[in-house]
This record gives structure tokens, C-alpha cells and sequence, in this order.
């Protein structure tokens, strides 16, 4: 069963960020077409930062696709293997 809430909650997330980091492109190419700069003493253009947010939230989603494609292979095989990174096995205990 936790393997499923697993799957589930990937699932979630992996949609979550492909959202948000189409929106963040989206958002750059804006600043980079209206030339936005930062407010301050440094007037850096906007899309800079912009980009590379949007290209850490895109790493993002390629891990949780991995991870989500590592969960489902366990699904697929045997879900009663699925245990969790932090569990301890009986012969790792002593």
C-alpha cells in the first residue's frame, strides 16, 4: 500500500513542478522581451535569475521522473518489496 501513496505523491509532484517550470519560462522570455532589470544598485536583467530557476526546476521534474520510474518498476514487479531509504533491515541492525 505504501508504494502506491509513493507512486501517488510523484505523481503530484511531477506535475506540480512541469507546471511551474513552464510558467517560469515563460516568465523569463516576458522580462527578456520587455528588457525588466532588478531594482537596486546592480541593475541586472531579470531573465538571467529567471533562467536559471527555471532550469533547476526542470532538474527537479527530471529526478521525481526518475524516482517515479524506479517506484513504478516496483510496483509493476513486486510491491511487497517496497521499503523506505530510512528502514534498517535485521542483519544492517547489528
Amino acid at each position: 500500500m505504501r508504494v502506491w501513496f509513493e507512486v501517488f505523491g510523484l505523481i503530484i509532484a511531477l506535475v506540480i513542478s512541469v507546471l511551474l517550470a513552464y510558467g517560469l519560462i515563460g516568465l523569463a522570455r516576458e522580462s527578456l522581451e520587455y528588457n525588466d532589470v532588478s531594482s537596486g544598485f546592480l541593475s541586472i536583467p531579470l531573465w538571467i535569475p529567471q533562467v536559471v530557476q527555471a532550469v533547476g526546476v526542470r532538474l527537479l521534474a527530471l529526478a521525481l521522473l526518475e524516482a517515479l520510474w524506479m517506484a513504478g518498476r516496483i510496483v509493476i514487479r513486486d510491491p511487497s518489496s517496497f521499503r523506505e531509504a530510512t528502514s534498517i533491515d535485521d542483519n544492517e541492525a547489528q
